[in-house]
């Protein structure tokens, strides 16, 4: 069994009218299958096709819920990374659009898959994957 501790902070005195200063942290312990680090190339989008699921197995746990950590490792403009979950049948829902440095982490359920692909070139992305 894994366990993960994420925190983040944010704090601004100048961007609202009122200063801000969030804090929130929570820890993960993995119990499915779907516990990866991982290094990989996003696909360029081809028209006609799926989008690429990450490599790593269907997520199995109870309600399949995961924590995705993903960043796009890209320098380059313009390539910028698309995130999916399928929905029902052969359809695909884009979540998030990473562009070059950007980065998220979220918690998803009920999808067996998380999939990406780029509009142009082939960047390079980093993932950090923990099922529930």
């Amino acid at each position: 069994m894994t366990k993960l501790t994420s925190k983040i902070t944010l704090i601004s005195g100048d961007m609202f009218t009122v200063p801000i200063n969030i804090t929130n942290e929570i820890s993960v312990t993995g119990e499915g299958d779907g516990q990866s680090y991982n290094k990989t190339t996003s696909p360029t989008y081809v028209v006609g096709t799926d989008p690429t699921a990450l490599p790593i197995g269907s997520f199995n746990s109870t309600d399949k819920k995961v924590y995705l950590y993903i960043i796009n490792k890209s320098s380059i403009e313009g390539e910028d990374v698309n995130i999916y979950v399928q929905i029902t049948g052969p359809a695909y829902h884009k979540i998030a659009i990473l562009t070059p440095g950007e980065f998220m982490y979220i918690p998803l359920a009920n999808n067996s898959y998380i999939y990406t692909d780029a509009e142009v070139g082939t960047p390079k992305i980093e993932f950090l994957i923990l099922e529930k």
